[in-house]
């Protein structure tokens, strides 16, 4: 039901015949004079927030940023617009739950300039456990040379932070195979093992993007294959396709060259409709599987 205020005193306005009469104060308004009210309301609401807004963005943009203020203004902004993108991200990274990010990261749909100040900002305080969320966060929001930059951004960073990140040698328990369509289940399912003391090898993080050629690329993706001890396979709609590099190259790969790596084969819905070709290469992977 929409509520009509008083201009006065801010009282809600009740019907009162054909017109609108404030309880509190005694102000009568007619319909047209209700609609104008209205209307002055809205305006200084967008005002108000404009400005609420501005001062977010300058407690953002300095050079050592207050977390504390950072928090005040962004609920300000909130108070007026709950679903702000940029005051929302400010409170998701500056939550003490380390997976506040991740989730804002993984749901979130910007435009391409609120994505690179979303970017910028993530990369002042980068943790090695939001490079994945990062990185699938560009996947979706930038293209061409956005894109390559960002990767390449955060791909520096993250090199500095964590050692062996994208060494494709470095002994892993699990290597993820899945569809790029299924990014929010692979970061969910990256970070419950990895939670779990089990070390994951990620192309989509733990490949420099944007750089080298595709057969550059492949051979990482080999190299990182013969040293997992299980290759999981995420099974969806997505990859189940000959289309997806997971089901018509790595796995073909993984049976020719690779026998003693174990085989899980993991389903994220159900089986549903398969080509003959597709089915042939699942028995093949599923037989003997752990």
């Amino acid at each position: 039901m929409e509520i009509k205020r008083c201009e006065q005193c801010g009282e809600t306005l009740r019907k009162i015949g054909e017109n609108w009469g404030c309880p509190y104060c005694g102000s009568v308004y007619t319909d047209n004079e209700s609609r104008k009210l209205e209307d002055l309301l809205e305006e200084k609401k967008r005002e108000a927030l404009a400005n609420r807004k501005r001062v977010l963005w300058d407690e953002a943009h300095k050079p050592y940023p207050s977390r504390d203020s950072l928090i005040k203004a962004a609920q300000s902004v909130r108070e007026i617009f709950d679903e702000d993108d940029l005051a929302c991200f400010y409170l998701a990274i500056s939550d003490q739950d380390p997976g506040a990010l991740n989730r804002y990261l993984g749901k979130r749909s910007v435009n391409r300039y609120t994505a690179q100040e979303i970017l910028r900002f993530a990369l002042l305080s980068l943790r090695p456990v939001q490079v994945l969320p990062l990185k699938e966060f560009v996947e979706r929001h930038l293209k061409g040379d956005d894109y390559t930059k960002a990767m390449t951004s955060i791909e520096e960073l993250a090199g500095k932070l964590s050692d062996g990140l994208y060494m494709t040698n470095l002994p892993r328990k699990v290597f993820l195979a899945y569809s790029s369509k299924d990014m929010e289940e692979v970061v969910k399912m990256t970070e419950f093992l990895e939670s779990n003391g089990m070390p994951v090898f990620c192309a989509l993080r733990n490949l420099r993007h944007g750089v080298g050629s595709a057969e550059f690329y492949w051979s990482g993706i080999c190299d990182a294959m013969a040293h997992c001890e299980a290759f999981v396979f995420l099974s969806s709609k997505n990859s189940r396709s000959l289309e997806c590099q997971a089901l018509s190259k790595e796995i073909p790969h993984l049976l020719d060259n690779l026998p003693n790596v174990k085989r899980i084969h993991y389903r994220l819905d159900d089986d549903g409709e398969a080509s003959m070709a597709v089915k042939m290469w699942l028995n093949a992977f599923d037989d003997g599987r752990e």
